[in-house]
């Protein structure tokens, strides 16, 4: 062979060792199988774009990368306010759904003898995934993820409670954001502590949400962005379900939000669980009829023989509001709630038993005909809606500063009932909401965790998914960092009956499910042979060919790791930017 054949040779082996090369590190994080690499990232693009494109319809200033600047001074609040157990310096920042649920985990923590030591190791960059508008407020939904050490420290002596379960150190959760339509980047004045963010007043919050001097409402999204819902990444949903009777109430009145009502709901979700491990209705009277306190309280009182059941620990998953139903002197308005706590039952004071099931529940509000509801008090549900003072805990049902009673329905939304889903109050309710939306009805989008939820009730079906899938499918739910405790919820032999889960209804449906199920196996970059038989199984279940199973898989695989990209992309742009300020 002469020398020029064997450079030739040599020039042909390296260009294809530099092509298999090549081959290799695009397709080394591919899923397994015949499923072939993404073919392009545009779509999750464009959904990106999409979301502050639609925020910029209505304010032409919005900068995303301002816009994420405050989300981090959130946060890093949110963080201290933790750290020092101190909750008023953030409730400015805060719902008032989120600021009860705070308030009560902070005095409960207080009053257990210990806080939450938080250190954040890392931040990583948030990413906006989605926004909305409603006929008074814009919405906006921001992934934020960190690397924290999070441990519980005693108050008195600085040890390290035994008993309470440590939260992983890799966080990610989506954070919704609202505003008032009107609001504009140039006409918003942000919050200086202690001053009304109208007209400079001397002003604390916790006291009443009402400026005393200009009667404005302080927190109600006219001047700034106010953080309403923090869902873990597992529980987040893109796309509601629609609330039946909506337009039409609206047309009776104009301001009805669903957002308050969800965040009103919250803050009585978290009144109830403080009356239940205080033993009394006061932290509820102010918030529930009294016909709904006296009932409850009688359920609180311990029987003399028998079992009594107690609740501690709760976790707020999802408020969702079902149905506006109007009637001739009272309105009613259904509120699906999906929570857990730790349930002990004690028999004569001695504990039996502790579970930590899952529940799903609905509420029943109501309120009298004709009441006009008030936008700017849509965020601050925890406050009088006559005179903006704080609806605090206390043995009568009236505002203390203004004397107005609370609990009539007379000026906003108060609790009527709670029934389970599965009991023959429950049943009719979902009926005659059934019956409301009618052919309207469009299926929510699925979180996460009704996705496991439903794998999970397949295994426990199907005999021929052996134990090797059941590690599957526990890889996929440690994938999205769902606790411990609520995997064994979903695995375990009874499974969680009270959440029914539902489950897509037809094939167009059940591709968006297994899109989402693909999502949580492509979060370490590619699926073990057991997941994608898992999936191939549930895909033919319902009908899904292998040619649409490649089009989701490509699509997962793209809003799955468009973050990362999204973010070097951000981190890059920014080092070019402050180059050229520094040149």
């Amino acid at each position: 062979m002469s020398l020029e054949q064997k450079e030739t040779l040599v020039s042909v082996a390296f260009t294809v060792a530099i092509i298999l090369w090549v081959w290799f590190a695009t397709n080394r994080r591919r899923p397994l199988g015949h499923w072939t690499r993404p073919k392009s990232r545009r779509a999750t693009v464009h959904h990106s774009s999409e979301a502050v494109e639609q925020v910029r319809q209505s304010d032409q200033d919005f900068l995303e990368d301002g816009f994420l600047d405050h989300v981090r001074l959130v946060f890093d609040r949110i963080q201290k306010a933790w750290i020092g157990q101190e909750i008023e310096p953030i409730a400015p920042l805060i719902s008032d759904g989120l600021h009860e649920r705070f308030l009560l985990q902070i005095e409960h923590q207080k009053q257990d003898g210990w806080r939450w030591e938080i250190v954040t190791k890392r931040w990583y960059p948030p990413q906006v995934v989605a926004s909305s508008e409603d006929p008074h407020f814009v919405s906006v939904t921001v992934r934020v993820s960190s690397q924290i050490s999070i441990h519980p420290t005693s108050l008195t002596d600085q040890s390290i409670p035994s008993d309470i379960p440590v939260p992983s150190e890799k966080s990610v959760e989506l954070w919704t954001f609202l505003r008032r339509r009107e609001a504009t980047s140039k006409t918003v004045k942000g919050w200086k502590r202690g001053t009304c963010p109208s007209c400079a007043a001397p002003v604390e919050l916790l006291r009443s949400a009402k400026c005393s001097a200009c009667g404005s409402w302080v927190r109600s999204g006219v001047h700034d962005w106010v953080l309403v819902k923090t869902d873990k990444v597992w529980n987040w949903c893109r796309r509601p379900a629609p609330v039946a009777g909506l337009e039409d109430y609206r047309r009776r009145d104009s301001g009805i939000s669903v957002q308050h009502l969800e965040d009103r709901t919250s803050v009585i979700f978290w009144r109830l669980a403080s009356a239940g491990r205080r033993g009394d209705t006061e932290p509820i009277k102010k918030l529930a009829t009294p016909e709904f306190c006296e009932t409850y309280g009688d359920a609180m009182s311990p029987p003399l023989e028998g079992h009594h059941h107690t609740a501690r620990n709760h976790t707020l998953f999802s408020v969702h509001v079902l149905a506006l139903m109007p009637g001739s002197t009272k309105d009613r308005a259904v509120v699906e709630i999906r929570w857990s706590a730790i349930l002990t039952r004690q028999k004569k004071g001695t504990v039996v038993g502790q579970v930590r099931p899952r529940r799903r529940s609905l509420f029943v509000l109501i309120r009298e005909s004709g009441v006009a509801s008030e936008v700017d008090s849509s965020l601050s549900s925890a406050h009088c809606p006559a005179c903006g003072a704080t609806e605090a805990p206390g043995a009568d049902d009236q505002c203390s500063s203004c004397g107005v009673a609370s609990n009539r329905g007379t000026k906003d939304w108060v609790l009527q009932a709670v029934h389970s889903p599965s009991s023959h109050h429950g049943i009719a309710l979902l009926r005659e909401v059934q019956e409301q939306l009618g052919e309207d009805e469009i299926a929510r989008s699925a979180t996460t965790l009704d996705v496991l939820s439903w794998i999970a009730r397949a295994l426990q079906d199907d005999r021929e998914l052996g134990s090797s899938h059941l590690d599957a499918f526990r890889t996929l739910a440690t994938k999205c960092q769902v606790p411990p405790s609520l995997l064994e919820s979903l695995v375990g032999e009874e499974g969680d009956a009270e959440i029914m889960v539902r489950g897509p209804q037809d094939s167009k449906e059940a591709q968006s499910w297994i899109q989402e199920l693909l999502k949580i196996g492509f979060t370490d970059g590619s699926l073990s042979q057991a997941e994608q038989q898992m999936v191939n199984k549930v895909a033919a279940q319902f009908g899904v060919s292998g040619e649409d199973l490649k089009d989701l898989s490509d699509v997962a695989w793209s809003q799955q790791h468009y973050h990362t990209d999204a973010a070097k992309r951000r981190r890059k742009r920014r080092i070019e930017i402050l180059k050229t300020e520094d040149d």
